[in-house]
């Protein structure tokens, strides 16, 4: 979801589906989302990969050029 009104840039919290793929038509491609570890009693973001990089937000531009955003959940927050 957008941080702040205005800006770019998106801050990541846990999906609600395991895998979805999202049209991109500005640059005629797909984004897949995936969720590794989608339980109903993880509740923390392990990590998460936009295209192979670990990212804790992601600017507007990232998201339109990627072709995946990965997420590891977990039942305790990372240390």
């Amino acid at each position: 979801y957008p941080t702040c009104p205005g800006k770019a840039s998106y801050d990541l919290g846990i999906p609600l589906f395991d895998h979805l793929r999202v049209y991109l038509a500005e640059k005629n491609q797909w984004l897949d989302v995936r969720t590794q570890q989608n339980y109903e009693h993880f509740h923390f973001v392990q990590d998460c990969q936009l295209d192979g990089k670990e990212k804790q937000s992601i600017s507007h531009q990232e998201l339109l050029n990627a072709k995946t955003l990965d997420f590891n959940l977990s039942w305790l927050p990372k240390h």
